[in-house]
């Protein structure tokens, strides 16, 4: 009898793939059953606000990422400054997962969080956003050591 080790893999929408092997034997029937592990999802939500003055920051990007910074979902706070963001996948066969979460609103800083979130629960992440500061201006000449004369075409480079 010829036998060969054959390997399948069973895949569902919304479950874990399985892989496994058999040993098929020529004129024979083999059995292979697959158990799948069904996908959990988490969810986040939180609050953005002004860090000095506590208000609600209206229509600020909220992006979700990966460990692997693949870009997960893309939402937006709401009139009180809330957002939530569903159906994240939890990491490999239902075990917790890091995701990054980062906050832009324009005129002020963006932040970035880390949160390990677990299967089928809801974690919460705020945040307090910096305004930017008004860009300062310098003002002054360049001149000769000796002279103490403007020299004309000199620049200054920095910051």
């Amino acid at each position: 009898m010829t036998a060969k080790d054959s390997s399948f893999t069973a895949t569902a929408t919304g479950y874990w793939q399985s892989t496994d092997s058999v040993i098929m034997t020529k004129d024979q029937t083999s059995r292979l059953d697959f158990r799948l592990l069904k996908v959990d999802y988490s969810s986040i939500e939180g609050t953005v606000r002004d860090a000095a003055t506590s208000v609600a920051l209206v229509n600020t990007r909220i992006t979700v990422s990966s460990a692997w910074f693949t870009l997960i979902a893309t939402v937006y706070t709401d009139g009180d400054g809330r957002y939530r963001v569903d159906n994240i996948p939890a990491g490999y066969r239902n075990s917790p997962a890091t995701i990054y979460l980062s906050a832009l609103q324009g005129g002020y800083w963006s932040q970035t969080e880390t949160v390990q979130i677990e299967p089928g629960t809801i974690s919460v992440v705020d945040f307090n956003l910096l305004k930017e500061c008004t860009p300062a201006t310098i003002s002054g000449v360049v001149l000769n050591a000796f002279t103490q004369a403007p020299i004309e075409g000199a620049t200054v480079t920095g910051g």
